[in-house]
């Protein structure tokens, strides 16, 4: 997907240390990632593994003029088996590059691609000291 300075792609290893830049601000100086510490690479790698070893999984990045900009992934809501009908549904954007429908394009792109954000067990939140965004149904 791509908007006139936005792509949208799959992500790859190769992101990762502009995902962890992305995360980290985030972590650092909001609650929205309900993380106390930093990631490292090791632990943003071991991540990724686990994106990569389940199909009903992605990993998407925003691009724009050759930045990183955002990035949106699904992965397991809970380790329960009960749950592997859900999944969990994530979008940063960065604060250094902003780019105007960032995460709508990640959001659309994302739903279009995974059949498990599709499924009606899919569930959203937002941290609501953020602007809101637009409403998917």
């Amino acid at each position: 997907m791509s908007t006139s300075s936005l792509t949208v792609r799959e992500g790859t290893e190769k992101d990762l240390n502009a995902i962890n830049d992305i995360y980290n601000h985030y972590v650092l100086h909001t609650c929205t990632t309900f993380d106390y510490e930093t990631w490292d690479h090791r632990k943003r790698f071991d991540w990724y593994q686990k994106i990569l070893g389940c199909p009903d999984y992605s990993l998407l990045v925003a691009e724009s003029e050759g930045h990183v900009v955002g990035f949106a992934y699904n992965g397991a809501f809970r380790e329960r088996k009960a749950y592997d009908i859900s999944s969990e549904l994530s979008i940063y954007t960065s604060n250094r590059h902003s780019v105007k429908g960032t995460g709508s394009a990640l959001m659309e792109a994302l739903l279009k691609k995974s059949p498990r954000v599709r499924n009606p067990s899919t569930l959203f939140s937002r941290d609501t000291s953020q602007p809101p965004f637009r409403r998917y149904s």
